[in-house]
């Protein structure tokens, strides 16, 4: 279930004050559903400081995450036989645009049912093969920005001398999404496909 960012409101001494936590949407009544999930919110420094706490240990398993970075890469790349099949589309798709072309430039002025059907096919058969060239290059770009992204992360891992403060830009830039899972582990999703579990707890350490 997706979670959403609050800001709640408590007391302490006496005293209001506000703090930031991240909650299920289900469990914040944000949305409906069959069932029911009682997580409980885990406060938004939690999850920077165990984020933290987990590159801190990614630093000393370059070799690992390029590993399974590379796996994930994999996972989408195109196979050999999908790239001959990527180029065979173009040159086919190439050929019927071509002849497409052709035949408006000699476009009938007699509203011949068979001119109209003949081109008719052509531009449905240009937009079947179109259609499967555009989810091979989409796989194709896919594994261009994971093996991007990979290089970024570990570039990011070896150049990085302190996370004791948590920064904003790069977490952006590196992550995909976390999800939070019960007993308060939290799983990062990097843009390169690889997973790391961190362990939060609800509360800021000073509450």
């Amino acid at each position: 279930m997706p979670v959403h960012r609050r800001r709640i409101t408590s007391r302490r001494d006496g005293k209001p004050y506000k703090f930031t936590v991240w909650h299920c949407r289900l469990a914040a009544q944000k949305v409906e559903a069959d069932f029911d999930c009682h997580s409980k919110y885990v406060w938004e420094e939690v999850i920077e400081a165990a984020y933290n706490e987990m590159l801190l240990k990614m630093t000393e398993e370059i070799d690992l995450i390029r590993a399974e970075g590379e796996a994930a890469i994999e996972d989408v790349s195109l196979t050999y036989d999908e790239k001959e099949r990527l180029k065979e589309l173009e040159e086919i798709i190439d050929r019927i645009n071509d002849r497409i072309s052709e035949m408006a430039m000699r476009e009938s002025a007699t509203n011949d049912p068979i001119y109209d059907a003949t081109l008719r096919n052509m531009i449905y058969e240009s937009q079947i093969y179109q259609q499967e060239h555009e989810a091979l290059v989409k796989s194709q770009d896919e594994e261009i920005y994971m093996r991007q992204n990979l290089e970024a992360l570990i570039t990011y891992l070896e150049n990085q001398s302190s996370f004791e403060t948590f920064d904003a830009t790069e977490f952006k830039k590196l992550v995909e999404r976390g999800i939070l899972h019960k007993d308060y582990e939290i799983e990062f999703i990097f843009k390169c496909g690889v997973k790391r579990m961190a362990y939060g707890w609800r509360r800021g350490k000073n509450e």
